[in-house]
């Protein structure tokens, strides 16, 4: 507190020895000040280390909190991408500038489609997703390219690697409103295999959006389209299936309607029968069934009382037409969530009589005779008109006109005879063969059956005589359960008793019979009486016994005039015509240059849907010369095979209902034939396969998703969507994960047991 100065201080100009209180040392030190000296900086080297090792702890936790800092807003953009839904754009980036991502549309245009339980239909919930598709791709205009398909025509594309723009969506929703669902069962594998050539065009990213309803008819069998597939793993592409439909809806539906039209004749009741089927899980009660002819509803209703889920009814009923010609037959069943399959049609072509050609080997027993009255005991009865021949009118007339033609005890054919009756079988003819005395069995075997290869089924041995076991009181004769039979049928039924054989050709034990000859009835001893052999496209029976009474007395038995009916709606060729189409099948038309022109008028169902088509040349190639196809597809023509024949096919068949060619003679005058197109039955079945079945059936190894039409990530594509949420989510987490560590290492953690002061 104060200082003893001994030594002088000459700039002072005084000595002092005495104590200083505070403020005189105070005034003496502001004195003193200007002549204190000062020391220079003096560097040490353990302080330099501890000042520099300072400023680098300084920098690293500056650079670790901005790190943390970073990883933090990180986390807040993350959540905003999350919320935006952020598309990958390929353009954007320097290695794949110029191109784009491509997406190829599978739409399923089958008759399922039409199913409608609400407020539109599966196929315009399709149509709604391709819009949704192509309004997505706008948004990144310049970068998406789309490829429209129709499983019904996959060959007819809608549109092509057609850039997504705006002025390209106007013309998509023009071409999309044209659209149209067909009333055909689609390919589904047909489809798979053109959208994988669509899709070898480059592209960045590839997506196959297949939209369909997915049902279990198509979808259900696993591994059914992975053959298919490779082609889409080759492309690395994504595959997205849309759901149109949910869920499985009720429906019935008319499965199907036939009867015997191909011996059906004016003035003779016709025996229809209609199936329906119960498609949905629920049972329908009270169906009632109306039938038209000629578009005039018939008082004649076809009623079902209950049909069980899944359960399908036949019912049969009888129409009749009172003038020769062509009619039409629909039926029809209250509307339900599928129309399409509420309707089903027929076609008739109906003529006056339909002749019948029995050719008589013995003019003098009357076997033929008994033959034609069983057909037509009465002129118009029956409807068939038949005509009794000997062999050698075989290869002076024509065949064509005859719906089948019987060959009664005829000994042997001539070989010009053989060769046309050969080629009338082929074509679709039928043949009936019954043996007589007067058959010559070396001739048979020799010409007829020819090892197997022949018309006729079985090889003749002798003529033998029938001993009954008079200890067992059975039939004479044991009949299979065939169509021809019908009159055998049923308990107690006294026809088969009361027929007697007494003699029969044998066939030898030691001889094959040939793969295609089928053995319809026996004697009670085992050996064949009945055989049916498929030849070509028609088919022979043969009766190894005679049709008259010299060997048996069937002639006087009732069941032998009903035999012969069923026999004859056996053997008539199977004309086309006369039997549904499926609709989306193509029909030819063909005509002998000779007799018609060349123009065929075809109108379809749309009353605005008639067309005119100009045939051209065709050679036939048929074996042993041209058979000239009519517009039914059925009825046929032999002509030289150096003859040329007009034809064309006509596909455009989508819509079910009647179909008329009108072909014109080179006379002026037309011939009108009617084709009935119905949909397929199996369309009527609406139960969905899941989603397990359809990711099994398409077998792809890829990315697969199977969403709803309301779900509108798939719109994204293969670099956006789900994946790109995934990849967020995943930065996200891993974000955070080093955000905690992070600010765990950058906070401070006192010891255990320490006390803070």
């Amino acid at each position: 507190r104060s200082f003893d100065w001994h030594r002088p201080i000459t700039p002072l100009g005084t000595t002092c020895s005495t104590q200083l209180d505070d403020e005189a040392a105070r005034a003496l030190a502001e004195r003193l000040l200007p002549y204190t000296w000062r020391a220079g900086p003096v560097r040490w080297a353990a302080m330099e280390f501890l000042m520099q090792s300072k400023k680098q702890n300084q920098r690293k936790l500056l650079l670790q909190q901005f790190l943390l800092l970073l990883l933090r807003i990180g986390l807040v953009l993350g959540i905003v991408a999350l919320v935006a839904r952020p598309f990958f754009d390929p353009s954007q980036l320097q290695l794949l500038r110029g191109e784009r991502s491509h997406h190829l549309v599978l739409l399923d245009d089958s008759l399922s489609m039409q199913d409608r339980a609400g407020g539109r239909s599966s196929f315009e919930e399709g149509v709604a997703v391709v819009r949704q598709l192509a309004e997505e791709g706008i948004r990144r205009a310049g970068t998406q390219t789309l490829t429209l398909l129709l499983l019904s025509k996959p060959s007819e594309p809608v549109m092509t690697q057609a850039a997504l723009d705006p002025p390209l969506l106007n013309d998509l929703a023009t071409r999309l409103e044209k659209l149209q669902c067909s009333h055909q069962k689609v390919d589904v594998a047909a489809g798979l295999l053109a959208g994988v050539e669509h899709l070898e065009h480059p592209a960045a990213s590839k997506t196959m959006h297949v939209v369909s309803d997915f049902r279990s008819s198509e979808w259900n069998q696993p591994g059914l389209y992975s053959s298919l597939t490779g082609g889409l793993k080759d492309q690395q592409a994504t595959v997205n299936l849309v759901r149109t439909v949910s869920a499985a809806h009720e429906n019935v539906g008319i499965t199907e309607f036939r009867g015997d039209l191909n011996v059906a004749a004016a003035g003779v009741p016709l025996r229809l029968s209609c199936t329906v089927k119960n498609f949905g899980t629920l049972v329908k009660k009270d169906l009632s069934v109306t039938v038209s002819q000629d578009g005039k509803k018939l008082p004649v209703s076809v009623r079902f009382d209950a049909l069980e889920p899944g359960e399908s009814q036949s019912r049969e009923f009888d129409v009749q037409f009172s003038e020769p010609g062509t009619h039409t037959l629909k039926l029809e069943i209250p509307g339900d969530s599928l129309a399409g399959d509420n309707e089903r049609y027929l076609a008739v072509n109906l003529p006056h009589e339909h002749p019948v050609l029995i050719v008589n080997g013995n003019p003098g027993d009357d076997e033929a005779g008994l033959a034609a009255d069983a057909l037509a005991p009465v002129s118009g009865l029956t409807g068939y008109a038949p005509l009794i021949e000997d062999p050698e009118y075989l290869r002076r007339h024509p065949l064509d006109q005859f719906r089948a033609i019987h060959l009664v005890n005829v000994p042997e054919l001539p070989a010009d005879s053989l060769r046309i009756l050969t080629d009338y079988v082929q074509g679709g003819g039928g043949l009936s063969i019954h043996v007589g005395p007067a058959t010559r069995a070396e001739f048979y075997n020799e010409k007829l059956f020819v090892g197997g290869e022949g018309l006729f089924p079985v090889p003749l041995g002798e003529i033998t005589e029938f001993q009954p076991d008079t200890t067992n009181p059975a039939p004479d004769l044991v009949l299979e359960d065939h169509p021809i039979f019908a009159a055998f049928q049923g308990q107690e039924n006294p026809f088969v008793s009361q027929v007697k054989v007494g003699r029969y050709f044998s066939v030898p034990r030691d001889r094959d019979l040939p793969r295609t000859t089928r053995i319809l009835g026996r004697l009670s001893n085992q050996a064949p009486l009945f055989a049916e052999k498929e030849f070509g496209r028609g088919k022979v029976v043969a009766i190894l016994t005679s049709c008259g009474n010299e060997w048996n007395n069937w002639p006087r038995n009732p069941s032998y005039v009903l035999w012969w009916l069923e026999l004859e709606k056996h053997l008539v060729r199977a004309a086309g015509t006369q039997e549904s189409r499926e609709t989306g099948k193509p029909f030819s038309v063909a005509v002998d240059p000779t007799e018609y022109r060349s123009l065929v008028e075809i109108r379809t169902p749309d009353p605005q849907g008639t067309t005119r088509i100009n045939l051209t040349p065709g050679v036939n190639s048929q074996t042993g010369g041209g058979v000239e196809k009519s517009a039914e597809g059925g009825n046929t023509k032999n002509f030289p095979a150096e003859n040329f024949q007009l034809e064309e096919s006509y596909r455009a068949t989508d819509l079910p209902g009647i179909y008329q060619v009108v072909r014109f003679r080179q006379d002026d005058t037309s011939e009108e034939t009617l084709l009935a197109y119905n949909v397929p039955s199996s369309e009527g079945d609406l139960t969905p396969a899941s989603n397990e079945a359809v990711r099994s059936a398409l077998g792809y190894e890829g990315t697969v998703r199977v969403q709803g039409a309301s779900e509108l990530d798939w719109t994204q594509g293969k670099f956006a969507g789900q994946e790109v949420r995934d990849l967020i989510l995943l930065g996200l987490a891993a974000i955070l994960f080093v955000e905690q560590l992070l600010a765990m290492r950058l906070s401070f953690h006192p010891a255990t047991g320490e006390v803070r002061g």
